[in-house]
């Protein structure tokens, strides 16, 4: 699966879910891949709500489940190549 992003909402968690109780109950393999600047951005509303703030913290169960592995992706960033290699850091 790839996207830019797991959405927060309670269709991403059951899908979350079924992903992890899969991956426990066949061989099948399943493998993520988020954009990494996506994934990680944190929705301060939502955690202060109590509420998962990111796709990273959706995606949490999967963390310890068999033959799972999530990448995330970074595209390269032309405003900092621009900038020159210190600001690619």
């Amino acid at each position: 699966l790839a996207s830019l992003y797991i959405g927060s909402g309670e269709r991403e968690r059951e899908l979350v879910e079924a992903m992890a109780a899969g991956a426990r109950s066949t061989r099948r393999q399943t493998h993520l891949v988020l954009d990494r600047w996506r994934a990680s951005r944190a929705l301060e509303a939502r955690r202060q709500a109590g509420a998962p703030a990111s796709s990273l913290e959706i995606l949490a169960p999967l963390l310890d489940a068999p033959r799972v592995r999530v990448s995330l992706v970074s595209a390269p960033r032309p405003w900092a190549a621009a900038a020159g290699p210190a600001a690619q850091t």
